[in-house]
């Protein structure tokens, strides 16, 4: 083992210290030059499509990552990433790829990168298949061909594919298929039918895709461009009915790829193996040796043989033109144990290459998967020390592995051995010889699963190995007595040769069996042959010699040794076997030949025989054996010489003399015919010719003699060997032609001499150069009124000299005159027409012509018509800015020209185009300017006579004005038509036309305003307006519009919309009833929107509710409130109010229900008479009422009590009602005559039958009203009266302004009538004593002193305050800058108060305001206010007010004011 490992490393190191770095520097340098390699794929559909996944395996030998770019269209994916020497990169696609036969495009950016594309099945893995992928290749080819290889044996459940992937836009593809019935193109309704040629045209990355049932091979594709031909089949069985199926696929490479010789390996582990050979031409010779076994086959294009061969037989092919070989692995059983049937690609020659990577498949989920790599290469390369294979674990020397040589003929062409490989691996094989050539294939099978694949190492055919020289055998064999071997050297690919190829050759002797150079073949130490560009066969000759004596077979070799460029050598040697004879036959190597001679003289015959035994000669005249032989002399034992004389030839010696050659073997003549002779005689001489320069010309000479003339030629004494010659026993005939003519050529003579063995003569004839006629000066088109002349001259040069002559409107020939010119070869001519008529308008033709051609010129009489402008152009109006495009187009003579004139003599030109004698013109004003609105003239003027005798112009003009387009005026007369309370329709009239302009822009639309508001638009002048609000003034406005731009407004109509009736009820209904039969109501009006008009009043009615009867209605109220009267008591009443304006009455109405007071119960008051208690007591006056009870639901009750003056001592005139909250009752100490007052409150608990007014003990005091503290006592003698008021529920503390603390505001209730007045009988109060004393009168009288003292000094303090404070408007206008302020109305009177407060000892201020305006400006300082503190100052408009300068005195204060 250890002797083993050192026989592989000692090789491995010398490879890398030699053949690694080289390729290390190889690699590096391929990878800098930023080398492109892409590919188009395809993958036909595996076994049912079931579970199988088409990918690509990428490996490279970069030492730098190769970037990939995948791409497919159909179904939108990408891939993107990097290759990686030593490690292979997989790319799986999706399964609709294959379903579909969708094109799959690869790109690198690197030539060092290969791809092995595989279809796997899992988790079923019985059928996978594997292909080499051939990148796209350049071949400057017009035509790509391709036929497709499959091998179905006619099972339609798994047919033959071919998918079929184009790589350029608009690629031409002809198909046409091989099989009876028809083939689907998938994805279209289009059905192949055998020996149809179809077209089709691609698209890049399009493809066509189709299976059928039988085999497809020989299927034919021709392309203009490079596509890429994807063939197998979807689970191929072979032989038929024999074992499993598999899937099989391979990439076909175009016929250019292929090549003429092949070598094939057997399959390991395959007892059996097929081999096809397909044939790319028609006459294909195609010679297979199979274990040095030869056989022969001639094939047409497309067609195929099939070779069934053993496990150790290996092939050799050679064939004269290109072929594709496919190498078949069979289906498992019947002595195939192992594997599933492949289909592989074999490699031509022209594909090896010093270095191979591969790959074995990779990601198949079969175990025990067993890879074989076999490895062939080139006989005269191989050395197996040299041989390394390389896999992902290790490198190893192929050095001790079994070689097998492959032989054709005998000779060893190629040796090949296999290597096993258990695991999936990259795998590269190479040569440490940088210039050997190999190549591999691998098969992989898998023992577990009757699944197998297979794939060649290299397909491509590199730019040095594109053609191949070589003998087209190796083996010839030739008889001795033959005299000479002719061997064929072919090249192929040489379609792609841009060079000639040499072929250097030499002779050597054999290794065994060896002939004697100078002996037995004639040496050839070097020749050489030269193949031009697109010759592919030559013939070598060599030379045998005959000897007398009996031999063994002999040998020799003739070997090709170099060649001189770029083409690879195929078979280089072939062995020539030279078999001997006892006897050759015999051959008359020298004949007699036909002799002439003149009567009289003498001439003689010869011959010259060879053979073995050596050969008799004899002679005969006319079937005469002539006697006389003595003339006979042998050269050699194999060689005799004979001559005879005929002396003084007489007529009858002109005969047939037969020289007979004779040996036992056979009896070989040759005859000779003896001629009269004569002197020659030019029959026929040459004669003078006059030819073109760079022409041809010939001479010809017939001359007669006997023998036949021979004819030779010269000029000026020069021979001249280019002649062809016919002659028969007595004339000849010899032409001369020379061709390309050159001045040297020219102006002499050529000589033509007859001669024969007798006698000669001469004939000459001169060649002049001749020239074609050419028109020097043309006749000059005339243009020329009806009634004047014209002249048409013409100068025409040629040699000879030309002919002119005229033609009118190629038909009628006219006379001119014509005149030599002042040089040899020229000549001058004129034409006159006199008088001109109508008819005589039209062409007129100079025709010059002499022996060689004709020359022509025409010009043409045109009849002059004035120009005349056939469109004018139009008034335009445009708007300054704006561009102005005006058009003329005139007619005349030669398309007249068109100018422009403005009115101010400026001069424009315009964009002119001709059509005929019209031209259009187009003046284009870009931005046009006041300057431009004015008239302008379009200028046409052309020529009606030009010629040499008189020239005559003649002009049209028109004018036509430039406008500018202004806004229209305003509108005028706005009025109104007709008008409703929410409607009215207007009218109006256009403003004056503008002057100067009857193309102003129309108006287009009317704009209308309704109190400086767009309102609507019409384009008549009218228009109905609504959603108008009735009882309201507008104002109306008008805008006219055009494409300029809007009027001015039109002068402002006013109207107003009459009065509707109100649309809403008025707002805020209340009613109550404050005594018996008395309802009152108040209202507020209304929402201002909804008046519809001005309310002049509101219209009431009433009814109990209960009733069916109309309701009554009370006269049309003007104010917000309202009593009625006369009612019933205690009765539920539903009032309606409606308001009135001008149009009527609101049909909205404003409802309430009250419900009027009962009649109150009766009071009664008992009259208490004065007691006078004993002393120290007190007196008393006081009354006691009944309380009245009520059905209302209460929760407490007031007593109220009041004094009587003498007026209201009888009959009461007050209402209860009219004392409607605390603040309308006085206190009891404050009460005066007639000022209620408030006595007692009781809750409805404690309500009693009984109460006394005046008795301070039974006084219940009301807890709101501190200050009602006491029920006091009665004045003496004076009416009194009282009423009870019913509350139902505690009203709430209601804030009034300036009223912090706040009241209950006690406004809803239930209330009796005043009680029947009662007088009281003495008088009653609350002191303990009866009377006023003396003392307590001056008390009296000192209080109010001291109060008034009190008073002025509170005012002086008051006024001090004020001036500390600086209490005047002005100082509102000063407040701090950093004073927060409320927003007040402008224009609205205020007013303002201080309140003075100490807060954490600094002063803090607050200014409150009042609102003035609703007539309260008279309010003086402090009135109003319950606060002694407060003070008002004088009234001052918001305008100039600054108000609250209290920071604590938030913005939602500001209401309170």
């Amino acid at each position: 083992m250890m002797i083993k490992l050192f026989l592989m490393i000692v090789p491995l190191a010398v490879f890398v210290l030699s053949g690694k770095v080289k390729d290390h520097e190889t690699r590096k340098r391929r990878n800098t030059e930023g080398s492109v390699r892409e590919y188009y794929l395809g993958f036909p559909q595996n076994y049912q499509n079931s579970g199988t996944t088409p990918s690509i395996i990428m490996i490279t030998s970069e030492s730098t990552p190769v970037p990939y770019f995948i791409n497919i269209p159909e179904t939108g994916d990408s891939y993107n990433g990097t290759v990686v020497a030593d490690d292979a990169s997989v790319v799986q696609f999706p399964q609709t790829v294959q379903v579909n036969g969708y094109g799959i495009f690869v790109r690198f950016d690197s030539d060092q990168v290969v791809v092995i594309g595989q279809n796997l099945r899992a988790p079923r893995t019985d059928t996978e298949g594997s292909f080499l992928a051939i990148p796209t290749i350049g071949m400057n080819a017009t035509q790509y061909k391709y036929f497709g290889a499959t091998i179905s044996r006619g099972n339609a459940k798994w047919p033959s594919e071919i998918l079929i992937v184009s790589t350029e836009s608009n690629t031409a593809v002809n198909l046409t298929v091989t099989q009876s019935g028809t083939a689907n193109v998938a994805g279209t309704s289009t059905n192949l039918v055998d020996g149809t040629e179809y077209t089709f045209t691609l698209d890049r990355l399009q493809t066509i895709y189709f299976r059928h049932a039988d085999d497809l091979t020989g299927t034919k594709v021709v392309s203009d461009k490079p596509v890429s031909v994807m063939s197998g089949s979807e689970c191929a069985i072979l032989p038929l009915g024999r074992g499993d199926c598999d899937y099989m696929i391979e990439q076909i490479p175009p016929t250019i790829m292929w090549g003429t010789t092949y070598y094939v390996a057997p399959i390991p582990s395959r007892t059996t193996y097929f081999m096809r050979i397909l044939a790319a031409d028609d006459a294909t010779i195609v010679q297979v040796y199979c274990n040095n076994t030869q056989q022969s086959h001639t094939l047409n294009e497309g067609e195929f043989i099939e070779e069934h061969l053993q496990l150790q037989e290996n092939c050799v092919i050679h064939s004269n033109k290109k072929v594709l070989v496919i190498q078949y692995a069979p289906s498992p059983g019947n002595g195939n144990p192992n594997g599933d049937v492949t289909m592989v690609v074999v490699p031509s020659s022209n594909t090896y290459s010093n270095r191979i990577l591969s790959s074995t498949i990779r990601g198949s989920v079969a175990s025990g998967y067993v890879h074989d790599i076999i490895i062939i290469v080139q006989a005269k390369y191989f050395d197996a020390n040299m041989i390394f294979l390389s896999s992902d674990d290790s490198t190893n020397s192929l050095e001790t592995y079994e070689w097998v040589p492959i032989k054709a003929n005998d000779v060893i062409e190629s040796y090949y051995s296999h290597v096993t490989v258990s695991e999936e691996s990259t795998i590269e094989v190479f040569h440490t010889n940088t210039s050997a050539l190999l190549n591999i294939m691998i098969y992989g099978w898998a023992p577990c699963c009757h699944v197998g694949y297979g794939h060649a190492g290299r397909l491509e055919v590199t730019a040095a190995a594109r053609s191949q020289v070589g003998f087209t055998t190796n083996k010839v064999t030739v008889n001795e007595g033959s005299g000479m071997v002719e061997l064929t050297i072919a090249i192929d690919n040489a379609d792609h040769l841009t060079f000639p190829v040499t072929v250097t050759y030499s002779t050597e002797e054999a290794t065994v069996d060896s002939a004697t150079s100078g002996v037995d073949y004639t040496e050839v130490a070097e020749a050489s042959v030269t193949f031009a560009i697109g010759e592919t066969i030559k013939t070598v000759t060599i030379d045998i010699d005959v000897d007398s004596e009996v031999e063994t077979d002999e040998k020799f070799v003739v070997r090709i040794t170099d060649v001189n460029c770029c083409v690879d050598i195929g078979i280089d040697q072939v062995v020539v076997t030279i078999e001997d004879s006892s006897t050759v036959e015999t051959r008359i190597v020298v004949a007699p030949l036909d002799t002439t001679q003149l009567l009289g003289l003498n001439v003689t015959f010869s011959c010259t025989a060879t053979g073995i035994p050596l050969p008799s000669i004899s002679w005969s005249s006319d079937n005469v054996v002539m006697i006389d032989a003595s003339n006979t002399t042998v050269l050699n034992e194999t060689t005799v010489y004979s001559e005879i004389s005929v002396v003084d030839i007489r007529m009858v010696d002109f005969v047939m003399y037969t020289c007979t050659a004779m040996n036992s073997f056979n009896s070989v003549n040759e005859s000779a015919m003896l001629i009269n002779a004569t002197i020659p005689i030019i029959e026929v001489p040459p004669d003078d010719v006059t030819v073109l320069l760079g022409g041809n010309v010939t001479f010809t000479c017939v001359a007669i003699g006997v023998p036949a003339p021979v004819i030779t030629w010269s000029s000026d004494d020069n021979v001249i060997n280019t002649t062809s010659v016919v002659a028969t026993e007595t004339r000849t005939t010899s032409v001369l032609s020379l061709t390309n003519l050159t001045l040297s050529d020219f102006n002499q003579s050529y000589t033509c001499t007859a001669s024969n063995d007798h006698g000669m003569m001469i004939s000459s004839a001169f060649l002049t150069e001749g020239m074609v006629p050419v028109i020097m000066v043309a006749p000059e088109n005339v243009l020329q009124l009806q009634g004047r002349d014209a002249i048409f001259r013409c100068s025409a040069f040629g040699i000879p000299r030309p002919i002119i002559s005229w033609v009118f409107n190629d038909e009628a020939v006219l006379s001119g005159t014509s005149s030599e010119g002042m040089s040899d070869g020229m000549v001058d001519a004129e034409l006159n027409i006199t008088n001109i008529s109508a008819d005589q308008f039209g062409n007129y033709t100079c025709n010059a012509t002499n022996m060689f051609s004709d020359d022509t010129e025409t010009a043409v009489l045109e009849e002059g018509i004035e120009v005349m402008i056939t469109s004018k152009p139009e008034d335009v109006s445009v708007a300054p800015g704006e561009r102005a495009e005006l058009s003329c187009v005139a007619t005349g003579n030669r398309a007249p020209n068109i100018t422009w004139m403005r009115q101010d003599g400026m001069n424009f030109t315009g964009s002119n185009s001709t059509t005929g004698d019209t031209t259009s013109s187009l003046l284009i004003i870009s931005g046009a300017m006041s300057d431009d609105f004015t008239s302008y003239a379009c200028i046409a003027e052309n020529t009606v006579a030009d010629n040499i005798i008189e020239t005559i112009v003649a002009s049209d003009r028109a004018v036509f004005t430039l406008y500018e387009s202004v806004v229209p005026s305003a509108p005028i007369n706005v009025a109104t038509v007709s008008d409703e309370s929410r409607s009215v329709t207007l009218s109006w009239e256009d403003g004056p036309l503008l002057p100067l302009n009857p193309l102003n822009p129309n108006i287009t639309d009317y704009l209308v305003y309704l109190n400086d508001s767009l309102n609507g638009s019409s384009t008549s002048p009218t228009i109905t307006l609504s959603r108008l609000f009735p009882f309201t003034s507008y104002t109306v406005t008008v805008v006219a519009v055009n494409r300029i731009g809007n009027s001015e407004m039109s002068q402002s109509s006013g109207f107003s919309t009459p009065e509707e009736i109100p649309g809403a009820a008025p707002q805020n209904l209340t009613a109550q009833s404050p005594s018996i039969g008395i309802i009152q109501l108040s209202w507020q009006p209304p929402p201002v929107d909804k008046h519809f008009g001005i309310i002049t009043g509101y219209h009431i009615t009433y009814r109990i509710s209960t009733s069916s009867g109309d309701a009554t209605a009370i006269n049309p109220v003007v104010t917000l409130t309202a009593t009625l009267s006369g009612l019933q008591s205690d009765s539920e009443y539903n009032v309606t109010i409606a308001a009135i304006n001008g149009a009527g009455t609101s049909l909205s109405i404003a409802t309430v229900s009250v419900r009027t007071i009962p009649e109150p119960p009766a009071l009664t008051a008992i009259v208490i008479p004065t007691t006078r208690p004993p002393p120290g007591g007190i007196r008393t006056t006081s009354i006691t009422v009944t309380l009245p009870t009520t059905t209302v639901p209460y929760s407490h009750v007031w007593v109220v009590a009041v004094r009587l003056s003498s007026r209201n001592s009888g009959v009461l005139t007050f209402d209860t009602n009219s004392y409607a909250n605390r603040a309308a009752f006085k206190n009891y100490s404050t009460a005066m005559d007639d000022e209620p007052y408030i006595v007692a409150e009781i809750s409805a608990d404690n309500y009693p039958a009984t109460f006394t007014l005046g008795d301070n003990s039974s006084t219940q005091v009301f807890s709101d009203f501190p200050e009602l503290d006491c029920n006091g006592p009665l004045m003496e003698g004076r009416p009194y009266s009282y009423f009870v008021r019913f509350f139902s529920s505690r009203p709430p503390v209601v804030r009034a302004r300036r009223d912090p603390i706040g009241q209950r505001q006690y406004t809803v209730f239930t209330t009796t009538r005043f009680a029947p007045p009662v007088t009281t009988a003495s008088q009653a109060t609350c002191d303990q004593d009866d009377d006023i004393s003396s003392t307590a009168l001056v008390i009296i009288i000192a209080s109010v002193v001291v109060i008034i003292i009190l008073t002025l000094m509170f005012v002086i303090i008051t006024i001090v305050i004020i001036k500390y404070y600086r209490w005047k408007i002005a100082s509102l206008k000063n407040l701090q800058d950093d004073s927060q302020y409320c927003t007040i109305n402008p224009s609205t009177v205020y007013s303002y108060a201080l309140y003075d407060t100490v807060k954490s000892s600094n002063k803090v201020y607050r200014y409150e305001a009042d609102d003035l305006t609703n007539g309260n400006e008279a309010l003086g300082p402090g009135a109003g206010y319950s606060n002694p503190q407060d003070l008002h100052a004088p009234p001052i408009t918001g305008d100039d007010v600054i108000m609250n300068e209290n920071p604590a005195y938030d913005e939602t204060q500001c209401t309170h004011f």
